[in-house]
Parts: C-alpha cells; structure tokens; sequence
C-alpha cells in the first residue's frame, strides 16, 4: 500500500468516524449500529487520531479491514444506481408533494366508507422517515468482487402504512398461488412425499436484479387480477 496516496483519505474518513487510533479493533466490532454500511465489518469508532503519525500495523489493518471495503461498497451502490432505467436522480425532495397527493385516495376512501376514521389517521401520520438504500453483497456470486443486491429501507416512510393495508389483502392471495414457496424449509416439506428418479434433473435459475426488473404496470395488473377473484372484497375496494 502506498501510505502517501492513501493516508490523506483514510485521514478523511477517521476524522469523520472520530476514530481513536488506541482504541481495540475488537471492541469496535461489538457495536451493534454501524455508522455506514460496510461489507464485512461493522465499526463505529469514537475519537480521532492521525494515520500520519501512527506506527506498526495499524494503518495497514484499517486500510485492508475498512477502508478498502468501504471503497468496494460505495463503487458498487454507484454502479446500481447508475441504472437509469430503475432510478432517477430527483432535483427536489418529492416527500411533501406525496403527503399532499396521498391525501385524496384517504379522503375519497374515507366519504366511502371503505375506511374507517381509525384507519385513515394510520395513513395519514404528521411523521414521516426518509427512505435510504443499501446493498448486500451476493458473496455467492463473487467473493472477491460481490455484486450487490439493492434494498431501500422504508420503515415508518410515507408508504409503510399503505404497505402494511395492502399486504394483509395480498398475503392469503400469494400464498393460496400454487408456485408459492414461503422458505427452504417449506420447499423441502412439498419434496418430501416424491421420490428422487436418475431421469429428473435440477434446474435452478440465476435472475439479475429480480424485483427491479418486474415491470410496474404488468405487476400491478398482475394484483389486480387476483384481488378481483377474491369474492369477499367490495370492487370499490380495489
């Protein structure tokens, strides 16, 4: 490692984890919330001290332990989200123009008596959290050089709400569906009354980016459909 390319950056970044250099590696990774996302550690250091003056191998435990992985991560959130196709880069914040719009359907819902007033205050929260995205890395694939698999955590966001109504009508829908599999251990279950011939084979299929790649409007006509077999729900309902 070339200490002068790289310590002025690592300098950066102690500086902004306020990292101490006496502080226990080993310590570090007891501490439950990371301060970002990394891919195999999890520090979250507490003081400051300056990788130009540090002696022995700490430097070069930081650079292979944390530095370098945090790189690896941040180039590979860049190259999902250089995918214009399935992302956008927003000039605004759009959080207040969806509160405002989200305010009709309730509304409208509300005067039909299709929610109650208890139901509709749930949609409608003065609080909302902002979404962020992350990866995990699909160490399956690649262990040197992982792709990575893109979740947006949207817990108490503007959508959670309206999450939380609708899966309670697409849950029974999902799992009546006869290629529904809940887990490994359910696909095991289903295996189990058949027995295995030379003739069959295993096929197993390696989908890129599965969700992002499900068109919305083929996904929603998909929903659609299923909720207006389900005889139980009003068709104002839907």
């Amino acid at each position: 490692m070339d200490n002068s390319v790289d310590q002025q950056a690592i300098l950066d970044l102690c500086e902004l984890w306020n990292i101490n250099e006496d502080d226990d590696l080993v310590a570090w990774s007891q501490y439950s919330q990371p301060t970002v996302p990394i891919q195999h550690t999890s520090f979250r250091p507490k003081s400051v001290f300056n990788p130009t003056q540090s002696k022995g191998p700490f430097l070069t435990t930081f650079y292979e332990v944390v530095y370098k992985d945090l790189l690896d991560y941040l180039q590979e959130t860049y190259r999902l989200l250089s995918d214009t196709k399935t992302y956008e880069k927003l000039k605004t914040d759009p959080l207040a123009k969806f509160i405002e719009e989200s305010k009709t359907p309730v509304t409208l819902a509300l005067g039909q008596g299709i929610l109650t007033k208890l139901e509709a205050s749930f949609f409608l929260k003065p609080f909302f959290q902002v979404p962020y995205l992350y990866h995990l890395p699909k160490i399956h694939k690649d262990p040197n050089k992982p792709p990575g698999r893109p979740i947006v955590a949207s817990m108490n966001s503007i959508t959670t709400s309206y999450s939380l109504y609708i899966d309670q009508f697409l849950q029974p829908l999902a799992q009546s569906l006869p290629s529904y599999i809940n887990d490994g251990t359910h696909l095991i279950d289903l295996l189990h009354p058949y027995r295995w011939e030379s003739s069959y084979l295993w096929v197993s299929l390696d989908v890129c980016l599965l969700y992002t790649s499900i068109p919305h409007e083929i996904g929603l006509q998909a929903i659609s459909y299923y909720l207006h077999s389900n005889p139980l729900l009003n068709p104002s309902q839907i």
